[in-house]
């Protein structure tokens, strides 16, 4: 089968939200909120973009996937593990604010790129001790500081009432892949939602005053 889920709500389930096992699936703009444990278990051939979730009782599950533009945030356990053994890549995905660990890393190979990973108990707890590759993300993880990876305050517009959105001044911002690009043209920026700008101007206003969300300046 080759299940579609878009707009959807999954939340408040006892148990499980999502068990998908060799479905080819494809998971968009889903919420994913308050189950009382794993909301969601995937593997390869799944597609998960721009899901949020948050304030489960258990992780986000991936044996051998990806995850895309994600939020993974507030859950009262770690905020996502990796099934035993399996390969997993994250792009552009916050993982912010969880009890316990931000990744529960049980091997074999993880790949973070533009990924914030910020604020949890732990940022990794690596099982294994195995290799865990980071580029162009911040985290506070100092065995997987990789090429173009930093450990700054994202700087959140306000992460204590679920906003996870990056401030004018976050270093975040510009700070992704340099072969990637947002939707406003710019070089990607880390994390699940890119700080975009309209302006295409020539001129630019500086204001002690200025706004920090906006970044406008006035």
């Amino acid at each position: 089968s080759s299940p579609r889920l878009t707009n959807s709500k999954i939340t408040n389930n006892t148990g499980m939200g999502v068990y998908s096992y060799g479905c080819s699936g494809t998971y968009l703009y889903n919420l994913f909120d308050g189950n009382s444990y794993i909301p969601m278990w995937y593997n390869i051939g799944d597609v998960v973009q721009h899901c949020t979730f948050t304030g489960n009782g258990g992780p986000l599950t991936i044996w051998n996937g990806k995850l895309e533009n994600c939020l993974v945030a507030d859950n009262l356990d770690a905020g996502l593990q990796t099934w035993w053994g399996s390969t997993v890549e994250l792009v552009n995905v916050t993982i912010a604010n969880n009890q316990t660990s931000g990744i529960a890393y049980f091997g074999n190979n993880l790949t973070l790129t533009n990924c914030i990973v910020s604020g949890n108990a732990e940022s990794i707890y690596n099982h294994f001790s195995d290799t865990v590759y980071t580029y162009y993300s911040n985290i506070n993880y100092p065995e997987a500081m990789g090429t173009g990876s930093i450990a700054r305050d994202p700087k959140f517009v306000d992460g204590n009432n679920n906003n996870y959105s990056l401030m004018a001044s976050s270093f975040c911002i510009n700070s992704g892949h340099p072969d990637s690009t947002d939707s406003d043209g710019t070089r990607a920026d880390m994390g699940a939602y890119p700080y975009l700008n309209s302006y295409n101007g020539t001129d630019w206003h500086v204001a002690i005053d200025g706004d920090d969300v906006l970044g406008t300046g006035e």
